[in-house]
């Protein structure tokens, strides 16, 4: 979807927004933050993925990847990732039946039967431009079926006429709608809501008017599963980046008055485009292109924010660690030496070992040495360490013990948490590139790597090991 930019954009920093993104838990008062994770390979690609949306009961999500060779050439089709016993996701697969030569897309899911509401390109339908909306349901048997068209802009709303692309949005019990559509041809798109009457027939379409929408346009719109606070993205109004996510409430049992639009700030919002927003109970989803030129899905957590007193001890190095990640691709000297060379360097991960061991099967154990307070990688970071990983042939053939490690800065709660959240981030990247995943744990401060209490010492602490054995682990 192409959405023009009409103004530029400021990159502002909204402090109270993002103040609003910690919280405190009154039992054990650890101060917690919202963080944007990327999702890990397999869900997203090299090409765009757009429009998650997540099954009611967790294990699935949908998603449109876009700008890819997909069922209809080189457009955009629906995808569909199932989560595993291990808690991660398995690769996304193409389903057939929902996908055609058109472009296909999801714009909501039933809370209920768990059918998917999808963009009407089917021949079922007797449509096939996209100007309408379409019910598909899962069989017992676990395939696919499409049913019968629930929403047609010409004979629901008596509008012949549609210009350019039209965005949907169908609520969990499927009596609201909203679609995102040109006015004026030439013109940014705006938020229009329609209901189901009593009669079950669709109302006449009415936009939300000028406090929701700009001379911009305004698009991804999602409902809140209680009906009152409505998510949508926008290019019209200044904010962190080029499109950002902002949320109104519903004022009015009668859907006509909302509340002054509110910018969603970080971790939602980035210096780019951000849009597509999706929750339920199960958790929280949108899709960014932060660190990249295509957009990927993000998933938000709370993470344990670290205490003041060990962020102040250790804000030099904090400081000196965020440039990125270093390689190794040899081990050569001893324990002293890295020591040493961890030392002076600035890098904030640094990796040593994989290298094939004479007179062995496997190759010798990786040492990813992570920041102060680090668990997670940025783009960049994952890239060197993907080549790394992938440096090792044939993958499939190993197991992979991955145990996570943290210093003694902090209580032994928060270092265990932060050793496993190491551990895991590991994980994804070795089950992405087709590893066989062993045992993934956290050690916490337990077993220090050397003693000592100086920085020097933290740092070889702060590390996740990668054991190789050959063979595939007993399920």
């Amino acid at each position: 979807m192409k959405v023009s930019t009409v103004m530029t954009k400021k990159i502002t920093v909204l402090l109270g927004l993002m103040l609003s993104a910690f919280f405190v838990n009154g039992q054990d008062q650890e101060e917690k933050i919202l963080v944007a994770e990327k999702m890990i390979d397999g869900v997203n690609s090299a090409c765009e993925e757009l429009r998650p949306i997540l099954s009611e009961d967790g294990t699935t999500i949908y998603f449109v990847r876009n700008l890819c060779e997909n069922r209809g050439g080189f457009g955009q089709s629906i995808w569909m990732s199932k989560k595993l016993s291990n808690g991660e996701w398995s690769r996304a697969v193409l389903p057939e039946v929902i996908n055609t030569r058109a472009n296909n897309a999801p714009v909501g899911i039933n809370s209920e039967t768990g059918a998917l509401y999808l963009i009407d390109v089917y021949p079922k339908s007797k449509l096939g431009s996209g100007k309408g909306i379409t019910e598909a349901k899962m069989s017992e048997e676990g395939k696919w079926e499409i049913g019968e068209r629930v929403f047609s802009i010409k004979q629901d709303l008596k509008r012949k006429k549609i210009s350019g692309y039209v965005d949907y949005f169908v609520s969990g019990d499927g009596n609201v709608m909203f679609l995102s559509m040109s006015p004026k041809k030439g013109e940014g798109s705006d938020l229009f809501i329609t209901r189901r009457g009593e009669d079950g027939k669709w109302l006449p379409l009415t936009s939300l008017g000028e406090k929701v929408n700009t001379a911009g346009s305004e698009f991804s719109p999602f409902l809140s599963r209680d009906g009152n606070t409505l998510f949508f993205a926008t290019d019209g109004r200044e904010g962190l980046g080029g499109v950002d996510l902002y949320k109104t409430v519903r004022l009015s049992e009668n859907w006509d008055e909302w509340s002054e639009p509110e910018n969603l700030g970080e971790p939602y919002n980035s210096s780019g485009f951000d849009a597509y927003y999706f929750e339920n109970p199960h958790g929280q989803l949108f899709s960014s292109n932060r660190g990249a030129k295509l957009a990927d899905i993000y998933v938000i957590e709370k993470k344990v924010a670290p205490k003041e007193d060990e962020l102040l001890a250790d804000k030099k190095s904090e400081n000196e660690e965020q440039e990125g990640l270093a390689l190794e691709d040899d081990n050569k000297g001893s324990e002293k030496d890295k020591k040493e060379d961890i030392e002076i360097k600035k890098d904030g991960i640094r990796i040593f070992g994989g290298n094939k061991l004479a007179n062995s099967d496997v190759p010798e154990p990786i040492m990813v040495y992570f920041g102060f307070n680090h668990a997670y990688l940025t783009p960049e970071d994952m890239s060197k360490l993907k080549k790394k990983l992938e440096s090792i042939e044939s993958p499939e053939k190993y197991t992979v013990a991955i145990t996570g490690h943290a210093d003694y800065l902090g209580t032994e709660e928060y270092n265990q948490r932060l050793s496993e959240k190491r551990a895991k981030t590991i994980s994804k990247l070795a089950y992405a590139l087709n590893y066989n995943i062993g045992s993934v744990v956290g050690k916490g401060e337990a077993e220090p790597a050397i003693k000592g209490t100086d920085e020097a010492a933290r740092k070889m602490c702060r590390r996740v090991e990668i054991f190789f054995e050959k063979g595939k682990s007993p399920q």
